[in-house]
């Protein structure tokens, strides 16, 4: 619990450092190799690791996308979120996280997240990411 409390904090100085909020994302844009790369089928199943103030679920909801979802280890980001109408889960870790979801995903995104996990943990990380795409899934990630 303490070390939650400790990252909670860590993200909300990181926030403020940047001088980001939910609003300093209003303006974003799903970038145009990204668009390339999504799925026809708008109905298809999408996860965006590490969603943030869900800048991406908003656009990829704005595009007709109906199946999408998030997950981050903010609260405050997850709540902004979920006033939003979106469906985004709080989480400790991506691991854990793989292991209680059973569904598997079309495309799982992960933006600006690889590079903050401990490389002791990165090929645990990619397993479990890779355990939730269905076959013939996607996996796009941007560091």
């Amino acid at each position: 619990m303490a070390a939650d409390l400790n990252r909670e904090s860590m993200l909300h100085t990181y926030f403020r450092n940047r001088g980001i909020d939910a609003a300093y994302y209003l303006s974003f844009q799903l970038p145009a190799w990204l668009k390339e790369e999504l799925p026809s089928d708008r109905n298809a199943r999408i996860l965006d690791i590490g969603c943030g103030f869900g800048q991406m679920l908003l656009r990829l909801r704005d595009a007709g996308y109906s199946d999408i979802s998030g997950i981050d280890i903010g609260s405050e980001s997850v709540d902004f979120c979920r006033s939003q109408g979106l469906n985004v889960e709080n989480i400790t870790s991506i691991e854990e996280f793989s292991k209680t979801h059973s569904q598997s995903f079309d495309l799982i995104l992960m933006s600006h997240v690889l590079e903050h996990i401990p490389k002791e943990q990165t090929i645990s990380t990619l397993s479990a990411i890779r355990s939730m795409l269905r076959e013939g899934g996607s996996y796009l990630v941007m560091v």
